[in-house]
């Protein structure tokens, strides 16, 4: 697909994230880490350090959080995307087995690169929601 003008790649960009939120983590999707995450993904965090993440990586990683998590619950709280780059402030609720409920609130900027999210920046994560 030849993408035509920034419009296009923005609500392309917009579709990653939304199927990244939505569809992979809200639903528990793990098939979808190879289409959506670029092989190899890079996060990167406060200080200047920089993961590289392969798929099985990433499955790993995501998987960790099903396992820890009965339900998983992202809320949008900002999504701004302007070309290839989103930025996405979210609160995340999970429930482990027992019910007991966490809130987790934070922000990450993506990189969407031939449809993959490529690179992700991120910021700690604080406890409680966004008020």
């Amino acid at each position: 697909m030849t993408i035509a003008n920034q419009g296009e790649v923005t609500e392309a960009t917009r579709a990653v994230i939304h199927r990244y939120e939505h569809e992979l983590y809200n639903a528990r999707n793990l098939d979808l880490v190879e289409e959506l995450l670029a092989d190899p993904m890079y996060r990167h965090y406060a200080g200047g350090k920089v993961t590289e993440m392969t798929s099985a990586d990433c499955r790993e990683r995501i998987g960790g959080f099903f396992r820890d998590f009965e339900l998983l619950e992202f809320r949008t709280i900002h999504l701004v995307v302007e070309g290839t780059l989103a930025s996405w402030t979210y609160e995340l609720t999970g429930t482990a087995h027992d019910g007991s409920k966490t809130v987790l609130s934070s922000i990450e900027v993506f990189e969407i690169i031939d449809g993959k999210i490529a690179r992700v920046w991120n910021a700690e994560y604080s406890p409680g929601p966004w008020t």
